[in-house]
């Protein structure tokens, strides 16, 4: 690439120009609208707050070493309680929406580190910080 450097400013406004693009796509759109659908149902809503309390708990006692033994029962009603959310079509699309927005960070992370891992056509690898050189 002999294209002139950017400095450390128009770095940061082309990558605010990315975020406002990730924000209008339309995977951000659709995990919005089954965000809002989502939290329209007080039923679904209570569970999906249920299901992430729990799973915070569970987290926190895995973290500090607790025996699985003691997590099991808890682990158990998670399952249940993550069941029981699934039957809300609003969860399902809030899932399948979430799925097609870490696809998009998936593609994005992809296309942005392309140039750093590709080989240069001349075999020669040039150190990721120019500055060490």
């Amino acid at each position: 690439m002999t294209s002139k450097p950017l400095d450390i400013n128009e770095l940061l406004s082309k990558a605010e120009d990315l975020a406002d693009a990730v924000l209008d796509s339309s995977a951000v759109r659709q995990y919005q609208q089954a965000a809002d659908a989502l939290q329209n149902n007080p039923h679904a809503r209570a569970l999906l707050r249920q299901t992430k309390d729990l799973a915070d708990e569970v987290m926190d006692m895995q973290a500090r070493g607790v025996p699985a033994i003691h997590t099991s029962g808890l682990l158990k009603k998670l399952e249940q309680l993550s069941e029981a959310l699934a039957q809300y079509p609003e969860a399902q699309a809030m899932q399948d929406a979430q799925k097609n927005v870490d696809q998009l960070f998936t593609e994005i992370a992809e296309r942005l580190s392309q140039p750093l891992v590709e080989k240069p056509a001349d075999g020669n690898l040039e150190p990721l910080d120019r500055a060490s050189r």
